[in-house]
C-alpha cells in the first residue's frame, strides 16, 4: 500500500481509498475545508498520482499530509506575487517545487515532513505559501541545501 520514506513519514499508492482518506483528513480543519471541493480534489489526485506527496503515519493513521508541484522559477515568482496561476511544469522543464498542501496533527508531525520532503530534492529551490487556520498568510521560498554541505 505505501513506501516508505523514513519510519514516519511515505508515499502513499494512489487509489480511490487514498483520495478519500487524504481528502477526509484535510478537509477536517481550515483552510482546506473551505477550498471548493474541484480545486482541492483534483490537486490531491494528482499529487497522489505523481508521487508528489508524503503522509505522516502514527499509530497507523494518517496524521499528516504534505503534496507539492514541479514548476520553473518563473511561475512560481509569479504565483507567489498573486501575478499568475500555479502551472505545472513537466518534469523535465522542472528547476523547483511548490508546496501547495501541508496539514498535520503537530508542529513535531510538520517537521518530520518538511525534512522527509528535502531529502527528496536536495538542491531545488522550493517556493510556499501558507496560510494558518486563523487566515495569516506567509510567503517564502528557500534553496533547499542538506545540513552540513558546503
Amino acid at each position: 500500500m505505501s513506501q516508505s520514506i523514513s519510519p514516519d513519514t511515505r508515499h502513499l499508492v494512489a487509489s480511490m481509498e487514498t483520495l478519500g482518506l487524504v481528502l477526509t483528513f484535510l478537509t477536517r480543519s481550515k483552510p482546506f475545508s473551505e477550498f471548493p471541493a474541484a480545486t482541492l480534489v483534483a490537486a490531491v489526485q494528482h499529487q497522489l498520482s505523481e508521487r508528489n506527496h508524503l503522509c505522516l503515519i502514527s499509530d497507523g493513521r494518517l496524521a499528516g499530509y504534505l503534496g507539492w508541484v514541479p514548476v520553473t522559477h518563473r511561475i512560481a515568482q509569479a504565483w507567489m506575487a498573486n501575478e499568475g496561476p500555479l502551472d505545472i511544469a513537466p518534469r523535465q522543464h522542472a528547476e523547483a517545487l511548490a508546496l501547495t498542501i501541508l496539514s498535520s496533527l503537530s508542529t513535531k508531525g510538520t517537521s518530520a515532513l518538511i525534512a522527509a520532503a528535502r531529502n527528496l530534492a536536495p538542491g531545488r529551490r522550493i517556493y510556499f505559501r501558507r496560510e494558518n487556520q486563523d487566515g495569516v498568510v506567509r510567503k517564502a521560498n528557500v534553496l533547499n541545501v542538506r545540513r552540513g554541505a558546503r
